[in-house]
């Protein structure tokens, strides 16, 4: 590993940074083991790996993608005012007037940045994965968990080997308490490496459902591939939603102490039973505490909140300290987002869409005067399963709405079934179909779900209300 860098480079630097009153919170002499040969001073406070969003000031991270390589955007880098570049050894790329560091293997540096950061810290990790229900989850955590702690978190869904580091660097500090890290997955393995970068100290299981199924052969092995997050070297406590319970692999990797949760189930170590304006959460030494309900849709919202509850109490929360966070909940971005335009009630969950998802959405429409509309987009990444679980998608869906709105190819089984039940169903080729659909049949008080997989990005179909 080598870095080349100028005196006349780093002094520009320094006095750019003395310019903005910007105190770097890292230096790349700091990491000597990962980075080689490195007796100058790089200051930086945040990274890039995307010459698209990089900010001035940030170290640019060159990685190979599927796609694309992140070597041939340097010069972007560079022109968008990257402090440097951490580049492939095999990199062509020269510039006299630009810092490049030159590592064996880009992805691997910024992973043992990452790790040797957290290293350093006093700041205890709480980790959260599931087919569904992290992105909530996390969020519940940071809201509760900062009215006694100081936390951070994953910011939007950034889980994967590149999304982690990116939130530890650029969204941590070093006087964190705890950081609640999302970790997700699509392969097997995938945890197990995340969990090396940045190992909890305490475990949270949402779901284990069909997402990603291309990639598994059963449901079983998707459960293994989620319990890789109980493997952590550091690991006290693990905290899983009961249901998971009934896969084989979460049994055998179940670690102790651990607690279940759940919403349904009155046995699980911690058990949130929701009344008509309160809710009341049931724990393993037979204590309860009352909350009132926040205002948050969908029940299964309700289950993530069991689980933040249940990790909040081990935490030693207060009644009071929870409930003071309680009040402030709500949902993640795209996630049974309530919109309303022209009198038109949107409900938006457009971020994913595995089975168990679409249908905890269709059950969460209110009630309403008007037509409940879905708008559903295909399910993807279910491989051999994908023709059986769009029909029985569609046949739920016929106690749920008055009318579908669909879009994708696996979709015609959905609209033939509907057909065949003499109900009102509309197959698209095109989000402008869609478009033109909603606005021929929507009236005022009518209510449409809009739910799809990320790749349709439906949510942009509001734009034009």
């Amino acid at each position: 590993m080598s870095i080349i860098l100028k005196n006349s480079i780093v002094n520009t630097l320094k006095t750019k940074l003395h310019t903005n009153q910007f105190m770097a919170k890292f230096n790349i002499n700091q990491f000597p083991k990962i980075f080689q040969n490195t007796n100058i001073s790089l200051p930086f406070s945040e990274i890039s790996c995307d010459t698209r969003k990089l900010k001035e000031g940030q170290l640019y991270f060159a990685l190979e993608g599927l796609k694309v390589d992140g070597h041939d955007f340097i010069e972007d880098a560079k022109k968008k005012g990257a402090i440097g570049a951490v580049v492939s050894k095999e990199s062509k790329f020269t510039d006299k007037n630009f810092a490049l560091i030159k590592v064996d293997n880009v992805l691997l540096a910024l992973q043992q940045m990452t790790h040797t950061i957290l290293q350093r810290r006093k700041t205890k990790i709480i980790a959260v994965t599931g087919s569904v229900g992290k992105t909530t989850s996390k969020e519940f955590l940071q809201t509760i968990l900062s009215s006694k702690y100081k936390v951070s978190a994953t910011i939007e869904n950034y889980n994967s080997k590149v999304g982690l580091p990116i939130t530890v660097i650029n969204h941590t500090n070093d006087d964190d308490e705890w950081i609640v890290l999302e970790m997700g997955m699509t392969h097997k393995g995938d945890i197990e490496q995340l969990i090396k970068i940045a190992p909890p100290h305490i475990a949270m299981l949402t779901a284990i459902d069909y997402s990603h199924f291309v990639n598994f052969n059963s449901l079983n092995d998707i459960a293994a591939a989620k319990c890789e997050i109980f493997d952590s070297q550091n690991l006290v406590l693990s905290i899983l939603a009961k249901d998971t319970l009934q896969h084989d692999a979460v049994i055998k990797s179940k670690k102790f102490p651990s607690f279940t949760y759940s919403i349904d189930d009155s046995t699980a170590d911690y058990y949130l039973e929701l009344q008509s304006k309160t809710m009341v959460l049931h724990t393993p030494d037979k204590q309860t505490y009352s909350f009132s309900l926040p205002s948050i849709l969908g029940k299964h919202s309700f289950k993530n909140l069991c689980g933040a509850l249940a990790i909040a109490i081990n935490l030693g929360l207060n009644i009071n300290e929870i409930q003071l966070a309680v009040n402030q909940l709500k949902l993640p971005d795209r996630r049974l987002q309530t919109i309303i335009k022209n009198d038109i009630t949107f409900i938006v969950d457009c971020y994913n869409a595995p089975p168990v998802s679409v249908k905890s959405a269709l059950d969460s429409i209110p009630q309403t005067k008007g037509k409940k509309i879905a708008v559903l987009s295909e399910m993807r990444e279910l491989g051999t399963i994908s023709k059986e679980w769009h029909e029985k998608i569609a046949k739920y869906a016929l106690n749920k709405v008055d009318t579908v709105i669909c879009i994708g190819e696996e979709m015609k089984i959905f609209k033939d079934i509907w057909h065949e039940a003499n109900r009102k169903v509309f197959h698209c080729a095109t989000k402008e179909e869609v478009i033109h659909f909603i606005k021929n049949i929507i009236e005022e008080r009518d209510i449409v779900l809009v739910k799809g997989a990320r790749f349709f990005e439906l949510e942009t179909i509001l734009d034009h209300f």
